[in-house]
């Protein structure tokens, strides 16, 4: 449920932010001249009439939703904080912005006409940003409500752990579930087999055999079983004879 709360809150705040820049650019207010057929009305956007404030806070609150996707735990919950309160000054800004003066709607009016003009009025374009800053405080309140993630366990994690009730024969969903869980998905692993080089080594403490070929004196014994340092002596004294 958090996962799904956290998703359309980051959602919510995309949107808040893509039309917090489309709003920005259009007319936020409008400065009528002429009369009869020859009237029209000079548009002034939220940029012109309000010195960039619309785009500046729209981008704020841009960075910080980019800024959520990277923390976790209470970090996350304070940028959710942070993007409340820039939601909700899109929101005031989209209804309350001032109208500007005769010092800003001047210049740009004398760009299209040098027609008198008639009293300035508000356009659609304000109730707009601020109903994309109610948007984005909406995206922010559900990150809120989906509270910081929750730590991993570290014996998920753990080599240790349980072996799953599936096999490498199962379906393979399964399997990832299995070790998604942390869980060792293979069978059971048979018991090795000596190798040709593996052979069973006699306990240290076990009595020796006489005749074992671990004593010491029957190491040195030569092929045919008699002391090699006999044989040799014998030999000598065989040749001295012969």
């Amino acid at each position: 449920m958090a996962t799904k709360l956290r998703g359309y809150g980051w959602l919510a705040l995309v949107v808040a932010a893509g039309a917090g820049f489309v709003f920005a650019t259009q007319a936020w207010w409008q400065v009528p001249y002429g009369v009869g057929a020859g009237s029209g009305a000079v548009p002034i956007s939220g940029g012109e009439g309000a010195a960039g404030l619309p785009q500046a806070v729209t981008a704020v609150l841009a960075a910080g939703v980019l800024l959520s996707l990277t923390v976790r735990g209470w970090g996350r919950l304070v940028v959710a904080g942070l993007l409340a309160v820039g939601s909700l000054a899109m929101l005031l800004i989209g209804i309350m912005a001032p109208v500007p003066g005769p010092e800003v709607t001047d210049p740009i009016v004398q760009q299209t006409t040098f027609e008198p003009t008639g009293e300035i009025v508000r356009a659609w374009a304000g109730p707009a940003y601020a109903a994309a800053g109610l948007v984005g405080l909406v995206g922010a309140g559900l990150l809120l409500a989906a509270g910081r993630q929750a730590p991993r366990s570290v014996d998920r994690f753990d080599r240790t752990a349980t072996t799953a009730q599936v096999s490498a024969d199962d379906d393979p969903l399964t399997v990832w579930r299995a070790l998604d869980e942390g869980l060792d998905p293979t069978e059971a692993d048979e018991p090795a087999q000596a190798g040709p080089h593996d052979q069973a080594r006699p306990n240290d403490d076990a009595e020796i055999s006489p005749i074992s070929p671990q004593r010491p004196d029957v190491m040195r014994m030569g092929s045919d079983g008699n002391d090699p340092d006999v044989d040799a002596a014998s030999d000598e004294h065989t040749g001295r004879h012969s």
